[in-house]
């Protein structure tokens, strides 16, 4: 059975939280990195959530935390507080401390490193705003021909140019 060497990058509220379970144990996927983004909560938060799940499930996949804004940083983003909570997990308040710490590196670092060692097969998974993979084909634009294809399954308005 074929393996698909993937990066994650997700802003865990309640969606991306079930979507990320559900990947931390299919056959099919060999997580190579996971980073975090501001979306449905701000980045640490999501960080925190995130490295919450790992150790709620006792996985251990390097974490690296992306960008606290949108691509275009002149506007200020929302998040999804309203709708997720202000923890992000509708209601419930994971401890405020993990066992597991992200990268020092930050997201984009991170990818651009784990893309650049992989064999033109490490596939980016987006399940929230695409600031971070925008951000890497803006520092890094050569890495865009090692990267087979990249699944967009979430995205954000805010930031965009031309929307309110």
């Amino acid at each position: 059975m074929q393996k698909y060497k993937v990066i994650i990058d997700t802003d865990p509220g309640v969606d991306d939280a079930a979507c990320l379970i559900y990947t931390f144990f299919d056959k099919l996927l060999d997580i190579k990195l996971i980073t975090t983004v501001k979306g449905n909560v701000d980045a640490p938060t999501a960080t925190r959530n995130l490295l919450h799940l790992l150790d709620k499930f006792n996985l251990d996949y390097p974490v690296a935390m992306g960008a606290n804004h949108a691509f275009n940083k002149d506007r200020e983003t929302p998040t999804a507080q309203d709708i997720h909570s202000v923890d992000g997990l509708g209601g419930y308040i994971p401890p405020k401390q993990t066992k597991r710490q992200p990268m020092e590196k930050d997201a984009v670092t991170a990818m651009y490193e784990v893309i650049s060692q992989g064999d033109g097969d490490i596939i980016p998974i987006v399940l929230g705003p695409h600031t971070n993979n925008a951000l890497l084909l803006e520092k890094y634009p050569e890495i865009a021909k090692k990267i087979p294809q990249t699944i967009l399954i979430g995205a954000s308005p805010y930031g965009m140019p031309g929307l309110p």
